[in-house]
Parts: C-alpha cells; sequence; structure tokens
C-alpha cells in the first residue's frame, strides 16, 4: 500500500530489515557418509526453535535496540518503538525453525564418504524421508507423490486452457449479450464451446505423451476426445 499520503507516523517501513532465508548446515553427516546438500535441501520437518530469555541482551547488542522480548515463540524486535500488546508501525516478529538430528533413509549413489544423487539415463534420483523405510517403499512413496504432482499439473492446464478459450469467445457473447434468448444461448454455447475444446485439447495433449510409451491408453483417450466432439455436437444439433 502506498502510504506517502499519510501522515509521517503511518508511513510504512521502506524494506523489511530482515527477509525470510533458509540456512544449510555445510556439513550434514549419516552415520559415517556426508550427504550431499542437494539431499539435506529435501528435508522440510522443521520444529519451532524456542529461544530462551537468556538470549535477549545479546540480541539487543547485535541490532542496537531495546525492549526486545519474546511474544508467542516469535523474538519481537521493537523497531517502531512499540510492544507486543500495542504493536507499531515497523515493529517485526522473527520465528526461528529448524530440523533436529533425526534418523533418515537415503536412496543416493556412494562416492567415497559421500552420499550424492544418482544421475543416470538422463535422470535424477536422490530420495530422502525421516524415519527407516526400505527401498521399495521409497521408491513406491515417490512414485505415488510424481502420480499427485501429474494429475495437479493436468487440472491446472486444463482449467487455464478452459479460461483461455473462454475468454477468446467473449467478444461472441458480450455483443449478443442484450438480445433476449439469444444472449442466453450464445454464452451457453461459449460455455458448452470451451469446455468440450479445452477437454478434446487436453486428451489429445496427454495421449500424444502416452502414445509411445502406453499406446492403449493414448488409444483409449482419443476415443474419450472424439466421443466428447461427438457428444457436444448432438448437443448443438438439439
Amino acid at each position: 500500500v502506498d502510504s506517502s499520503n499519510f501522515p509521517v507516523e503511518q508511513h510504512n517501513p521502506k524494506a523489511l530489515p530482515f527477509k525470510s532465508a533458509t540456512l544449510t548446515a555445510p556439513s550434514v553427516a549419516l552415520g559415517d557418509f556426508q550427504l550431499d546438500q542437494s539431499l539435506t535441501q529435501r528435508l522440510f520437518e522443521f520444529q519451532p526453535l524456542l529461544p530462551g530469555p537468556a538470549i535477549l541482551p545479546r540480541v539487543e547488542k547485535l541490532l542496537g535496540l531495546s525492549g526486545v522480548t519474546l511474544e508467542g515463540g516469535y523474538l519481537y524486535l521493537p523497531y517502531g518503538s512499540g510492544r507486543p500488546a500495542e504493536a507499531k508501525l515497523g515493529d517485526v516478529r522473527v520465528r526461528l525453525e529448524y530440523i533436529p538430528p533425526t534418523l533418515v533413509s537415503v536412496v543416493a549413489q556412494q562416492n567415497g564418504n559421500r552420499l550424492e544423487p544418482l544421475k543416470a539415463s538422463g535422470a535424477t534420483v536422490a530420495l530422502i524421508r525421516p524415519g527407516q523405510h526400505s527401498a521399495p517403499v521409497m521408491f513406491e512413496q515417490a512414485q505415488s507423490n510424481n502420480n499427485s504432482l501429474t494429475i495437479a499439473l493436468r487440472v491446472v492446464g486444463f482449467v487455464l486452457m478452459l479460461l483461455g478459450l473462454r475468454i477468446a469467445v467473449s467478444p461472441v457473447v458480450q455483443a449478443t449479450r442484450w438480445i433476449p434468448l439469444v444472449g442466453d444461448l450464445s454464452r451457453l454455447g461459449a460455455n458448452l464451446f470451451a469446455g468440450v475444446l479445452a477437454l478434446v485439447l487436453s486428451l489429445s495433449s496427454v495421449a500424444l505423451a502416452w502414445f509411445i510409451y502406453r499406446p492403449l491408453i493414448a488409444l483409449g483417450l482419443i476415443v474419450l476426445a472424439v466421443a466428447s466432439l461427438w457428444w457436444a455436437r448432438r448437443v448443438a444439433q438439439q
């Protein structure tokens, strides 16, 4: 929000004194092996790091502030001369989190005393999970995550294509909306056209991607796309 026209005491700070950051330990060991940072950066099981009151004088000295307090698991930094019960513009709350030492399972390539991502056939294999898991379980979970991501991306692609086609035909709808009955029919026709065409194009794209590796599934998707066009034509004729 541009606060340049507000009273001076209500001007927003030009920049935050701190930015969100994730720091990775330069050396993380798993037994006798050192983990590559690309593996450790795949861990996200953060827990709150609650500083004790003893750290407050050191923080005040380091930042040149007075009145630093702990509030709800946060360090409250009164840059705006406020306090937790009466915050002012410019005050900052800082939350610290960390990943404690824990048991993890890793699928990676051993290189001396290091565990690194395995690169083979144009793919990179680097799996890490908290807890003790067998290799089949690790690969099964990774495959499940990939499938979920693929489905989500396809749904997003379909929705974006639908919106794009709907916007493309919106001038026709806008031009006829003031005509009784014709406006309603044009809006219905535009929605039907955009929906069916987006479905056909999405199915065709997936079928093309699977044509070599899963020809039967690709053929089924093509049949479904053709059936969608036939259904839309029947509806339009009625």
